[in-house]
């Protein structure tokens, strides 16, 4: 994400602060919901932060990428159910590895 364009980064702070305001009820062109609970926060430009709440409208973030399609890659959105089934399952402060130990 340091290598998104400053608009672009600029753009995801001030949706942050609307999102952490409005939570779930915010909707495009902020956030979208993707799929299996799984949110994009969406920048201006091709900067997309994957996150899911969390009870007491928590926002948790799994992953960040720069959108470089139309739509987000499988494997992104795969890699964000993956690392939030970790963090659910032995808690945000475990030592998480997403891939498993794969190239």
């Amino acid at each position: 994400m340091l290598d998104s364009q400053p608009k672009d980064l600029e753009s995801v702070e001030t949706r942050l602060d609307i999102l952490a305001e409005r939570g779930n009820l915010c909707r495009r062109p902020i956030s979208a919901s993707i799929e299996d609970g799984i949110f994009e926060l969406r920048g201006t430009g091709t900067t997309r932060l994957l996150f899911y709440f969390r009870v007491n409208r928590e926002i948790m973030f799994v992953h960040a990428v720069e959108k470089k399609k139309s739509k987000l890659d499988r494997k992104d959105i795969e890699l964000a159910k993956t690392i939030r089934s970790q963090i659910e399952e032995h808690g945000e402060e475990s030592n998480i590895d997403p891939v498993g130990g794969k190239d």
